[in-house]
């Protein structure tokens, strides 16, 4: 288990508060007061959301670009430390997704915004609907709509693995291609996400428990989390049961190790949606 950040109002609370944890974790960091531990949680969720955030305009840069920007960020960086941008992709969850937030409410009062923090959150909640939109453009340039269109990966995060829905962007996903209006069926799959889960969700989604069964005359596949399981895909078979023309968007590359024969010009990664992988 991660350290526990441990902050009392009174030594007394501090020490008892460290003892429960101490239960759970060789690491506990104490620190002067809860505000402060606080403080911490909200300091470090809000660095990574900047971080991801600007994956995620590397991204962007490189689709207007036509560059590929997974190559941009992994060979901008090798044997170069000083440099060390992360992969672009979906940013949510249950920390987040709201830290950001908590944090930039709670100086709010004493008349600080913080420029840097509010616009790295616009950039990771806008994304979903800035890449449905260039995907679905991309597929409506080279057929007719309604689409049948497959959402894989459902939970906020794939690794590691988990069934939590709380602030995952999928969801987000899912609304944009409702509201697109260019959607006539949504399919659903998930390695851990259950079918009881999907049913509640406020769209109509038809949930498979076979990736393979679910893109059978699909559209498009969106692999939206980061799941192990979607690096060992077998393409072809991918292929071979969308419809002809279909496409495959991987929000994580998870495939882009593969040799660009085996993905064709079907296969487009965040960061790459211009013209044929490479």
């Amino acid at each position: 288990m991660l350290p526990q950040i441990i902050g009392g109002l009174t030594d007394r609370a501090a020490d008892r508060a460290a003892s429960l944890f101490s239960r759970l974790t060789h690491t506990i960091v104490r620190v002067s007061d809860p505000e402060t531990a606080e403080m911490i949680k909200l300091i470090d969720n809000t660095s990574r959301d900047v971080r991801f955030a600007f994956a995620n305009e590397v991204a962007r840069a490189c689709d207007a670009m036509g560059i590929n920007a997974q190559d941009v960020i992994r060979y901008g960086k090798l044997g170069y430390p000083r440099t060390d941008v992360a992969l672009p992709g979906p940013v949510g969850g249950p920390c987040l997704s709201k830290d950001p937030h908590i944090l930039l409410a709670s100086v709010a009062g004493s008349g600080i915004d913080l420029e840097i923090s509010r616009s790295a959150r616009l950039v990771n909640e806008r994304q979903p609907g800035e890449t449905v939109t260039a995907v679905l453009e991309k597929l409506s340039a080279q057929r007719q709509d309604p689409f049948t269109v497959v959402v894989a990966g459902l939970a906020f995060k794939g690794r590691p693995e988990t069934d939590d829905l709380r602030g995952s962007m999928t969801l987000d996903i899912l609304d944009q291609l409702v509201a697109s209006g260019k959607c006539g069926e949504l399919r659903a799959f998930d390695r851990v996400v259950s079918r009881q889960q999907v049913e509640v969700l406020p769209h109509s989604i038809t949930y498979y428990e076979d990736i393979y069964a679910a893109c059978e005359g699909a559209d498009l596949l969106l692999i939206a989390n980061n799941h192990p399981y979607f690096a060992d895909l077998d393409i072809s078979a991918i292929y071979e049961r969308m419809h002809t023309g279909g496409i495959v968007y991987d929000y994580w590359n998870s495939l882009g190790q593969q040799p660009p024969e085996v993905l064709s010009d079907r296969y487009f990664a965040i960061g790459n949606l211009v013209g044929k992988f490479q």
